[in-house]
């Protein structure tokens, strides 16, 4: 019985320790002097974005979601939002790809020495949806992209999950954004 146990927290800590992780990272333009720029607006071609996306997660509720996280960053960082004409255009997409995990562990017994369980190789899938978040800055007189920071490794789980992730994920990414720019 024990080592049955000890199977079953073996399995759930192999599938915990397998799941998706969330990879940040950021390009920007070396030529640029980012202390120029004092205004953000948001770009026209989000709300072109929706017509492409996957309505279960790039919908209304998770733009809105998105916009304010970003623009608290934003504003946290000493920039304003100019609606009309501001220095920078925010723009960003929600990329969903469906992805599939190999996982597979050996058994050889218990660590107690309790009997042993047998099974040389356990093989299994894990079929997933996993999402990238990509924030541009475009600087608006040049209609140039002046900064990209990105977000992979999002799952989607349920709206309360996914909120804490997309916030999470909108702070790593302007973490990443601050220390470029230092």
């Amino acid at each position: 019985m024990l080592h049955r146990i000890f199977y079953v927290f073996a399995i759930m800590g192999l599938l915990g320790a397998c799941s998706p992780q969330i990879s940040v990272n950021s390009d920007y333009d070396d030529d640029i002097d980012f202390s120029e720029y004092q205004s953000f607006g948001w770009s026209d071609e989000i709300e072109k974005a929706r017509e492409d996306g996957q309505p279960m997660i790039d919908n209304e509720l998770v733009r809105n979601r998105i916009k304010e996280s970003i623009k608290s960053e934003m504003e946290s960082r000493g920039y304003t939002y100019d609606e009309n004409a501001p220095d920078l255009e925010v723009n960003f997409h929600i990329v969903v790809e469906d992805r599939q995990e190999y996982r597979s562990a050996q058994g050889r017994g218990t660590p107690w020495g309790y009997g042993y369980w047998q099974q040389d190789d356990m093989r299994s899938t894990f079929d997933y949806r996993q999402g990238s978040l990509i924030i541009d800055l475009v600087d608006r007189e040049n209609n140039q992209l002046i900064w990209q920071g990105y977000a992979e490794g999002i799952e989607k789980t349920n709206p309360q999950q996914n909120e804490k992730r997309l916030k999470s994920a909108i702070e790593e990414i302007f973490v990443e954004y601050d220390e470029r720019m230092q």
